[in-house]
């Protein structure tokens, strides 16, 4: 931007600026909330740091409220559920960003590709910094900062375009390094797939490795009740005349259709 003159400065500011007010427009536009009164939009940042929703959360063991969870709450959870070689990649990625960053800090705004990667590394840290400094109501995972996952996996080539740089070995170091993480993606795919239907309890090597004792006993893996199903079939199975247990019914919208024969064992 800078070697390109004013002219190109200028068509990048007015492309950011047309942007911004699209992408505002955009937000207004699709939410009927702020229609009533356009004030509800600066209310609706509020809200979002500190809405009014209260859910336990297990987390290391212990059941934390969701208006009170640590800094850590976020990378802890990112850290033992996303694929290890992705966390390795996308680590030495930002590394990498950080040190051609502070090492040619002109370069970040005269080279395209080191300002799109400079991007990705605000849009992936910028809110996480927000949520951990505002102290925001979070629950049920880092589900609701699952938007992190795409600039953070777009900075992995970053990483490893680094490491063939760094040790000379150019294309047969970034083969080799392609290869390692297509290995290791096929790996965690089948881990995946293999614990179908529940595959969102995934949870990668390393924290199976640190945990102490069962990771069920540390941290929350069926938010949705997905499971209950399953337990409802089992429990008809086993007393197909009616349980001698009553089940609070409450979570389960259309259980009838759901589970036939479950106002056996259910109750309201």
């Amino acid at each position: 931007m800078v070697r390109h003159g004013w002219g190109a400065r200028r068509r990048i500011l007015t492309t950011a600026a047309v942007f911004a007010a699209i992408a505002l427009v955009a937000v207004y536009a699709s939410q009927p909330y702020y229609w009533e009164n356009p004030r509800r939009f600066i209310d609706g940042f509020q809200t979002l740091s500190q809405h009014p929703t209260f859910a336990e959360n297990l987390f290391r063991g212990q059941v934390i409220g969701s208006d009170a969870v640590p800094a850590g709450y976020i990378p802890v959870w990112f850290s033992i559920t996303a694929p290890p070689v992705a966390l390795l990649l996308g680590a030495a990625g930002i590394a990498a960003v950080l040190w051609r960053g502070f090492r040619y800090p002109g370069r970040v705004l005269q080279n395209d590709e080191l300002r799109f990667l400079f991007l990705l590394l605000v849009c992936f840290a910028l809110p996480l910094a927000a949520v951990i400094a505002l102290e925001s109501t979070i629950y049920d995972g880092w589900r609701q900062m699952y938007f992190l996952w795409g600039p953070f996996c777009l900075l992995s080539p970053a990483g490893l375009h680094w490491g063939a740089d760094a040790t000379r070995g150019g294309r047969l170091i970034t083969a080799a390094g392609c290869g390692a993480a297509a290995a290791g993606l096929a790996a965690t795919l089948y881990s995946i797939i293999s614990l179908h239907p529940h595959q969102q309890v995934y949870f990668n090597r390393p924290a199976h490795l640190s945990a102490q004792g069962e990771l069920s006993q540390r941290y929350s893996m069926d938010d949705w009740m997905v499971s209950l199903r399953q337990g409802l079939e089992y429990l008809l199975e086993q007393y197909p005349e009616g349980a001698p247990y009553v089940l609070d019914g409450r979570w389960l919208i259309g259980r009838n259709l759901i589970v036939p024969g479950a106002e056996r064992i259910v109750r309201s």
